[in-house]
């Protein structure tokens, strides 16, 4: 059985069955968190917003918005087990979901298990996310943790197309491209 956030009884669902304002409840407690300068402001609004999202699943048990917002809070608390389990819903429900493939992925980054954040980013990459900067950045850092800095530059390079003001990333481009990447070993390696 899932372990919910929700303090708020099924009874006041029902009697507020307006999930749109719901939603938007939960979203503007989410980013009050998420711009909250102290910690515990920031986990009472990640509370408030998880209570909100709960009652949205009661709602619409089929959406997957409010599973993938539980499953971020959890990884921004660095609570797993919960994050993985709101997750896993949200990809039993829409498993070709380009978001929740994504935050998937983020989970698993966050966990540095880097090669199955990879294969999150890249299905969320197949589902329309190609031409999100962020998606790109964090396939090109992924790639870099591990190893191949050839992927990882290609990858930074598009992301940088897609947000051409970005500095750093230009930066990162001009750190990548003077390495010498052939006499690295990683890529002679994988020839044996």
């Amino acid at each position: 059985m899932l372990t919910a956030c929700a303090v708020i009884p099924v009874q006041a669902v029902v009697q507020n069955n307006n999930g749109n304002r719901i939603i938007k409840i939960a979203d503007s407690y989410f980013d009050k968190a998420q711009k909250a300068e102290d910690k515990k402001t920031r986990i009472s609004y990640f509370q408030k917003a998880c209570e909100r999202y709960y009652m949205q699943t009661q709602l619409t048990p089929k959406d997957v918005y409010p599973y993938i917002q539980m499953g971020r809070i959890y990884t921004i608390e660095k609570k797993s087990n919960l994050a993985k389990e709101y997750l896993s819903i949200a990809i039993g429900l829409e498993p070709n979901n380009a978001n929740v493939n994504y935050y998937f992925g983020e989970f698993y980054f966050s966990n540095r298990k880097y090669t199955i954040a990879l294969e999150y980013y890249n299905k969320a990459y197949n589902n329309g996310m190609n031409t999100d900067a962020g998606l790109n950045l964090k396939l090109a850092q992924t790639y870099e943790k591990l190893g191949d800095i050839l992927k990882s530059n290609f990858y930074y390079k598009k992301a940088y197309m897609l947000d051409k003001f970005n500095e750093d990333l230009a930066d990162k481009i001009r750190d990548l491209e003077s390495i010498k990447y052939k006499n690295t070993g990683y890529y002679d390696k994988n020839k044996k």
